[in-house]
């Protein structure tokens, strides 16, 4: 059954919908993504993700895999397929 929310203030109202929506727009995978965000995610070092741009990523049993980006502005950056591309190989 819903919750009476008639004697919440709306700024508590809003308060809690920000938080949702900023979760769910946290949860869904971006167009694309910056070399330090890619890091963070994959628990390695910004400088790690910039050597596997530059000589491949090594994965097990197959050596180095080639890793696609580019440059957007003064930032390198990967797309959100790639950085997924990377979660498979690395699992």
């Amino acid at each position: 059954m819903p919750r009476d929310l008639s004697n919440v203030p709306t700024n508590e109202l809003l308060d809690e919908i920000r938080r949702r929506f900023d979760r769910l727009e946290a949860s869904q995978p971006r167009a694309q993504y910056t070399l330090q965000e890619v890091a963070t995610i994959l628990g390695q070092s910004k400088y790690t993700v910039q050597r596997w741009c530059r000589e491949g990523m090594p994965v097990d049993g197959e050596g180095k895999v080639e890793i696609t980006y580019k440059k957007v502005g003064r930032q390198y950056v990967m797309t959100g397929e790639e950085l997924a591309r990377i979660q498979t190989l690395r699992s």
